[in-house]
């Protein structure tokens, strides 16, 4: 018998109180030039009091425990059509659901298979500016593309690239983040990679070497990466507390930082992580990363995760 861990979506709006905040009288950071690129230095302290942005519940989907088209596994990825419809990717039963703009379940895309358009493991969705799905699927290293309505189109696949993390930008250019070891060693690194839309290799953009100490465990500083505005990348490396602004070209544009105090990792949180994959075995850090993951919104924001609230 398969054991389902269902989950909901819920929709929130965020709403700034910059009214009913108050401002520190100063911003305590600074904004010097080092060989031509600004970087912004950030205190610990916030420019805010208060919190300046609120979640407020618009709409949920998936409490509806007898109608299984309203039930998810494991939602990845979420994207929203200029009418409003939700496509929700769920990793689990390797298919797309879409609601409507009231969370009315419209239909399902695609199915797990090995054929033409089946899912091996689909994570990030996109919606094109010609209104067209891609579907990434790492498993199968490749991209799905179907219409709005659901109807498959054409599959393409990565040759030389595996896709831990990808991105597509506003002119249909893709940014993947793959992993690479030296044969025989522990040593390797992480590129950032720019791609056309038909998924050949344009530049490599970003290269993070990781040496022989790296320990393979979920903790270990990880590059993260967004696009931005105006096609703008953000890079972080969680070992700090340091975001770089790059071009499409990969040109460093603006570096941020921000000083922060080191969390410690409890002995509660590294046994359950242990529990999960008794046959590893860790060498763990003292404390957790900076930060865990970011995004950015369309106002140019860059929203950081500072802290994993499951404990691991």
């Amino acid at each position: 018998m398969r054991i389902k861990i269902f989950t909901s979506i819920i929709i929130v709006i965020m709403a700034i109180l910059s009214a009913a905040c108050k401002k520190n009288e100063l911003w305590k950071g600074q904004i010097k030039t080092e060989d031509g690129i600004t970087v912004v230095e950030n205190p610990k302290e916030p420019m805010y009091e208060q919190p300046i942005l609120t979640l407020s519940e618009d709409l949920r989907i998936g409490e509806q425990e007898n109608r299984p088209e309203y039930l998810f596994y494991k939602i990845n990825s979420i994207a929203v059509d200029q009418q409003g419809n939700i496509y929700v990717t769920d990793e689990g039963e390797k298919h797309i659901k879409v609601f409507n703009r009231e969370g009315d379940y419209l239909r399902t895309i695609g199915r797990p298979g090995q054929g033409p358009g089946e899912f091996g493991r689909p994570t990030e969705i996109f919606i094109t500016m010609d209104n067209e799905l891609r579907i990434t699927d790492p498993s199968r290293r490749q991209v799905h593309s179907y219409s709005i309505d659901g109807c498959y189109l054409e599959s393409k696949k990565f040759e030389t690239v595996y896709p831990m993390k990808l991105a597509r930008d506003s002119k249909g250019d893709y940014y993947v983040l793959t992993y690479w070891r030296e044969p025989g060693s522990r040593a390797g690194g992480f590129d950032l990679l720019k791609l056309n839309s038909d998924l050949e290799i344009v530049s490599t953009l970003v290269k993070v070497a990781i040496s022989n100490e790296a320990k393979s465990e979920e903790f270990e500083p990880i590059p993260e990466f967004a696009i931005g505005h105006d096609d703008c990348l953000v890079l972080g490396y969680t070992y700090n507390y340091t975001f770089k602004i790059l071009s499409p070209e990969g040109e460093i544009m603006r570096i941020i930082e921000k000083e922060y105090d080191l969390v410690p990792i409890p002995d509660e949180v590294k046994k359950k992580a242990a529990e999960r994959n008794p046959e590893l075995t860790r060498e763990w850090p003292k404390h957790y990363r900076p930060f865990f993951n970011f995004f950015c919104d369309d106002r140019g924001r860059l929203f950081v995760i500072t802290l994993m609230i499951s404990g691991g």
